[in-house]
């Protein structure tokens, strides 16, 4: 598959601080990519060197198999659309804040009438086209970023927690128009969450950033801790890892790699922890399961197999994994 973007050695620090150290980095093209991670990851950082607006402090970086450079990073920046989490909107209505993206690229006044009013009404805007900026909710701003982002027709569409915000109908017509113009108009597009369990079930390409390192697997269970001998010991829990990791501070599983039992299993696996299931979330078809067990644990299982666990919020289960599904680094 072809790529939008390459990564290679990129590093970014703000004055001394290092913020972004990342080794190797491809984000295919024409599809939809989740960065995954806690506050103070680099996740929006990262987002501002892919939308063109900072600049690595080293490393390399390819657009579309085109080596990026000061000739060419103005004019790369053009063909991305960005919405940062929290937009900029100028003291302008709603109808006036749109159309500035097209009046930019110098678009005729009669056509940027006609596109400003298809998107309007795409976004559900038309009752507050004529609307301040300044008087929107933090929800409608956000409908009225990405509004303009997209009527210019990027070939990228960068989204920093895009999610936030928004009521149930609207973050559903988000997840749907994100879908229909990669399918229709082949746009890579990349957004943040916080949210493990939506951006697996709607990304087609997931990365985990840590500290401003990508990790090889999702964070959705991800614990800090010592090692000592086979056993990785947080504040609450002791887990047996792999024979012969002798470094690391963090432990991550995969959610897919968590098995849920109503009774202590007897099997190979040789973790197996009593909880509580505190939480039940249902995200495209899958479920979530969040189990207190001294850690806090997230499983993904099917609606079959929670019906046939037979449990609810309140109820003891069992968490048990395989050593080697851990990752220590």
């Amino acid at each position: 598959m072809n790529c939008a973007y390459e990564l290679s050695g990129t590093r970014f620090a703000y004055g001394a601080e290092p913020v972004l150290d990342i080794d190797k980095l491809k984000i295919n093209h024409s599809g939809i990519t989740a960065l995954v991670g806690p506050n103070g990851a680099g996740k929006s950082t990262l987002l501002n060197l892919l939308a063109f607006i900072n600049p690595p402090a080293a490393g390399t970086m390819r657009f579309h198999e085109q080596e990026v450079s000061a000739t060419n990073y103005q004019l790369f920046r053009r063909r991305v659309g960005y919405v940062q989490q929290k937009p900029y909107l100028f003291h302008a209505s709603v109808s006036d804040n749109i159309e500035l993206a097209l009046k930019i690229r110098r678009v005729p006044k009669s056509e940027r009438r006609e596109q400003v009013r298809n998107t309007l009404c795409k976004f559900g805007l038309e009752k507050m086209a004529g609307r301040y900026a300044q008087g929107l909710s933090g929800g409608e701003a956000q409908k009225v970023a990405l509004a303009r982002a997209l009527i210019h027709g990027p070939e990228v569409l960068i989204m920093d927690e895009p999610f936030n915000h928004l009521d149930r109908a609207f973050r559903e017509l988000l997840q749907d128009l994100i879908r229909d113009i990669v399918e229709r108009d082949k746009v890579t597009v990349i957004f943040t969450t916080h949210d493990q369990l939506h951006a697996r079930t709607l990304a087609d390409q997931v990365f985990s950033l840590i500290d401003g390192h990508l990790i090889p697997l999702s964070a959705m269970n991800l614990f800090t801790g010592t090692i000592t001998g086979d056993r990785f010991n947080t504040d609450k829990l002791s887990m047996i890892i792999p024979p012969g990791i002798q470094t690391g501070t963090r432990l991550a599983i995969e959610a897919n790699q968590l098995v849920l039992s109503r009774q202590e299993l007897e099997s190979s696996m040789r973790n197996h922890f009593p909880g509580r299931i505190s939480k039940l979330a249902t995200e495209n078809l899958q479920i979530l399961v969040t189990v207190e067990a001294g850690e806090v644990f997230h499983a993904v299982i099917t609606p079959a197999a929670l019906q046939e666990l037979g449990v609810s919020i309140g109820d003891t289960i069992w968490v048990s994994f395989k050593s080697t599904s851990v990752h220590v680094f």
